[in-house]
C-alpha cells in the first residue's frame, strides 16, 4: 500500500510539473512565431523538435496535374518527376534548424544557410545570382538586422557562389569588415571553368539544366522544365525573373586541406574538408548548436557522380571517404542541413540519411569495379550495376534517380580507373569521323534504308536503337533535314522517359537543337565579376586555350608579348611566347629574364584595360587613350591579337546536329 502511495505521490508531482512547464514551452514558442512573421507564414516542421518553417509569399503557379501523352504513347513525365518536383518547386521556406541557424530553400537552385552570431551573421552559399541573392537577403532581414560579419564558399559552383553581391560590397571585403572563407583549392577551379573551358562548358551546362526548355511547372508544358533534380531553375522562379548579373569576391580565408577551427561573429565553427562533388568541397559543424552543414555532400537525390555538362571525373571512392569522416566525426550531430533540399531533424535520422547515402554510392561504386574485374566494358557495366529498392528510394531516403543517373556513374567510374580505351584494339586507331559515318550508311543500304529502319525502331519504341542509327544519316548527310527530324523524336521520348533532371534536359535540349528550336534564353555566364577575381597572371594565361596554333603555323609566326600589370605599385610582369605557332605562357618568374630578342611587344596596362580588350568591349586604341594603356609596338600587339579566337558564340555550338 505505502508503495502504491509513493507512485501515486511521484506520479502526481511529475504532472504538477509538467502542467507547470508546457504553458512557458507555448509561450517560448508564440514568441518565436511572433517574432519572425513578419510578411511570412509559418507552419510546424519537426514536432519533437520544435522548430519552425517560415514560408515566404512568394507562389509558383501550380502544376499541370493531368500529364500528356506523346504521339507515341509516353507519359511526357514521369509520375515520379511530377512528385518530385512538387517537393522541389514548393513555395520559398526558411527552416528555422536552431535558435540561430536558419536555411533558406526554394528561392534559387541551392539553399543559402544564414548563422546568427553575437554581433552578426555569416552566410553559407550566397546562391547562384543577384536576383536569388537579393530575395534571400531581404528574407534575412525579417529575421535580422545584424551585418554580414563572413561569407563561406561550401564549393566552386556558380549557384553557391554567384551571389555574393547581394550580402556585402566590395569595400567591405577589401577593408577586412567582411570575411570570405574557401578551400585553397576553390580559385584554380573557378579559373578553369570560367577562364580556360568557358564556352562548350556554358552551351552544355544549358543543356544539363534544361535552360532552354519551357517551364514546365509554369506553362503546364509537359514537353518543358520539369524539375532541377535538386532545387528550383536557374531561370528564376517566373519569367520576369530570369536570372541576373553573377557576382563574386575572391576568398580571404583559404581553409587547407587539414580543415580549420574558426570563429567569426561568436560562433564557433568547424570546418572539414570533404572532397566529393568538387576536389574544393567544404562541410560546417557547429558544436555547441550539434548542426551539420553537409553542403552538397549530401543531395535530396542520388547525386551526379558524374556531370553530363562536363567535369573532371569526381573520385567516387573519396566521396564515400568524406561521408564516412562525417558520419564518426560528428556522430553527436542533432540537424543536418544540406544545400540542396530540406533539413534533416533528429539524431537518428541524420544517422539514416548519412548512412543510407554512402551506401547507394558505394554499391554503385563496389558494383563497378566488381564487373570491371570480370571484363565488362562500359555498355555492359551498366547492364550488370543495378540498386536494390531500398536504396532507389526517393522520399525515405533522399535519393531516387532524379539528378544524377546511375547508368552515367558507372560509365564515368569506368573512365575513372581504365581512361576511354576498353580494350579492343579496333579503337585505338579509327577512320575519319565523316568516312566512317558514310561508310556505316552504305552498307546499311542508304540513307533512305536507314531512315526507314529508324523510323520502325521508334515505332517498336527502341529509341535508344533509333537514335543511335539515324546519327550515322546525320552526320554523313548534314543537309538531310528529315534525318535530323528523325533523330529528334527518338531523343525526345527518351527524354520524357527519363526521371534525373539533367538526363531529360539533354535530350529534350538536343531535340530542339534538332529541329532549329533552340531559342537564345540562356542565361549570360557573367564572366565579367569572375575575371575580376582572377590575378593577371591568370588573365594572361588564358590567352594561350584561344590561340588558333594552325594558322600562326601556317604564317610561320615568330614574337614574344611581355605584359606589365599597372596598378601603382610593384609591377607584375608575365609573358607569351610564339615560335611558329607554337604558344607559351611565361610566369612572373622568368618574364624578366628574356631579352631583348625574344620580346616584340610590351603592353603595360591595368587589369581592366586588358579584360575589356579580351571581352571585346574597346580596342587598342580606345584603351590607350582613355585608360593610359601603353603599348611598345602597337603593330605587334595587334598581330599577336589576330591570332586569338575571341569570344566564342556558345550558343552556336553544337552538341546533337553532328
Amino acid at each position: 500500500m505505502f508503495k502504491m502511495r509513493r507512485g501515486v505521490i511521484f506520479f502526481t508531482i511529475v504532472l504538477l510539473v509538467v502542467m507547470m512547464v508546457l504553458p512557458s514551452v507555448g509561450a517560448q514558442e508564440n514568441q518565436l512565431v511572433e517574432e519572425v512573421q513578419t510578411e511570412l507564414e509559418y507552419k510546424l516542421v519537426g514536432e519533437e523538435e520544435g522548430h519552425y518553417a517560415y514560408q515566404k509569399n512568394h507562389k509558383n503557379d501550380p502544376i499541370n496535374p493531368e500529364v500528356s501523352v506523346s504521339e507515341h504513347g509516353n507519359p511526357m513525365v514521369p509520375e515520379s518527376s511530377y512528385e518530385h518536383s512538387d517537393y522541389l518547386n514548393e513555395d520559398a521556406k526558411v527552416f528555422k534548424v536552431a535558435d540561430n541557424v536558419y536555411s533558406f530553400s526554394g528561392f534559387g537552385l541551392a539553399n543559402t544557410v544564414m548563422i546568427e552570431g553575437e554581433d552578426g551573421i555569416i552566410i553559407i552559399d550566397p546562391n547562384s545570382d543577384m536576383h536569388v541573392g537579393d530575395m534571400v537577403y531581404a528574407a534575412i532581414r525579417d529575421i535580422t538586422d545584424k551585418p554580414v560579419k563572413g561569407i563561406m564558399y561550401s564549393h566552386n559552383h556558380i549557384d553557391h557562389v554567384g551571389g555574393a553581391r547581394s550580402f556585402v560590397t566590395r569595400e567591405q571585403v577589401e577593408n577586412g569588415e567582411v570575411a570570405i572563407v574557401a578551400h585553397h583549392k576553390l580559385m584554380g577551379n573557378i579559373k578553369n571553368i570560367f577562364s580556360v573551358i568557358t564556352p562548350i562548358m556554358v552551351q552544355r551546362g544549358s543543356y544539363h539544366t534544361g535552360e532552354y526548355l519551357d517551364w514546365n511547372y509554369k506553362s503546364g508544358k509537359d514537353n518543358g522544365y520539369v524539375h532541377g533534380g535538386i532545387g528550383v531553375p536557374f531561370q528564376g522562379r517566373h519569367e520576369e525573373e530570369k536570372q541576373e548579373e553573377i557576382s563574386f569576391f575572391k576568398p580571404t580565408i583559404m581553409v587547407p586541406d587539414e580543415g580549420s577551427t574558426m570563429t567569426i561573429a561568436g560562433v564557433e565553427m568547424e570546418i572539414m574538408y570533404a572532397p566529393s562533388e568538387t576536389e574544393d568541397e567544404m562541410v560546417f559543424y557547429l558544436p555547441k548548436e550539434k548542426v551539420l552543414i553537409t553542403s552538397e555532400v549530401i543531395n535530396p537525390t542520388f547525386p551526379n557522380l558524374y556531370s553530363p555538362r562536363g567535369t573532371k571525373t569526381r573520385d567516387v571512392g573519396q566521396w564515400i571517404e568524406s561521408i564516412d569522416e562525417m558520419r564518426y566525426r560528428f556522430d553527436e550531430a542533432k540537424y543536418m542541413v544540406p544545400t540542396h533540399g530540406r533539413p534533416v531533424y533528429g539524431k537518428s535520422n541524420v544517422k539514416k540519411r548519412m548512412t543510407d547515402y554512402r551506401d547507394a554510392i558505394s554499391w554503385v561504386y563496389q558494383q563497378s569495379i566488381r564487373g570491371m574485374n570480370q571484363g565488362f566494358n562500359k555498355d555492359q557495366l551498366v547492364e550488370f550495376v543495378n540498386l536494390p529498392e531500398r536504396l532507389n528510394d526517393p522520399w525515405d531516403h533522399g535519393l531516387g534517380n532524379h539528378y544524377g543517373d546511375y547508368n552515367v556513374s558507372v560509365k564515368a567510374i569506368y573512365t575513372d580507373f581504365l581512361g576511354w580505351f576498353e580494350g579492343d584494339p579496333t579503337e585505338l586507331s579509327r577512320a575519319p569521323y565523316e568516312t566512317r559515318a558514310s561508310n556505316y550508311v552504305e552498307v546499311m543500304g542508304g540513307l533512305e534504308k536507314v531512315k526507314k529502319e529508324t523510323r520502325e525502331a521508334i515505332d517498336r519504341k527502341e529509341y535508344e536503337w533509333a537514335a543511335e542509327l539515324i546519327t550515322w544519316a546525320v552526320r554523313a548527310f548534314p543537309e538531310d533535314t528529315e534525318s535530323k527530324l528523325l533523330k529528334a523524336e527518338a531523343l525526345e521520348e527518351l527524354g520524357y522517359l527519363s526521371t534525373a533532371a539533367n538526363v531529360r534536359g539533354f535530350y529534350l535540349s538536343a531535340a530542339q537543337e534538332l529541329r532549329g528550336e533552340l531559342e537564345s534564353n540562356v542565361i549570360d555566364p557573367g564572366r565579367g565579376d569572375i575575371l575580376k577575381e582572377l590575378d593577371f597572371s591568370s588573365l594572361v594565361s588564358m590567352l594561350t586555350y584561344n590561340w588558333d596554333a594552325e594558322k600562326a603555323e601556317k604564317d610561320d609566326v615568330n614574337l614574344g608579348v611581355k605584359f606589365v600589370l599597372k596598378n601603382g605599385k610593384e609591377k607584375e610582369k608575365v609573358a607569351i611566347l610564339v615560335r611558329g605557332g607554337a604558344v607559351e605562357f611565361v610566369s612572373a618568374e622568368h618574364a624578366d629574364s628574356l631579352g631583348l630578342f625574344a620580346i616584340n611587344s610590351t603592353v603595360t596596362a591595368t587589369k581592366e584595360s586588358l579584360e575589356s580588350i579580351l571581352l571585346e568591349e574597346s580596342t587598342i586604341e580606345e584603351e590607350i587613350a582613355e585608360r593610359g594603356m601603353e603599348v611598345y609596338n602597337v603593330i605587334g600587339f595587334k598581330k599577336f591579337i589576330s591570332y586569338l579566337d575571341g569570344e566564342i558564340a556558345y550558343r552556336d555550338i553544337k552538341l546533337a546536329d553532328r
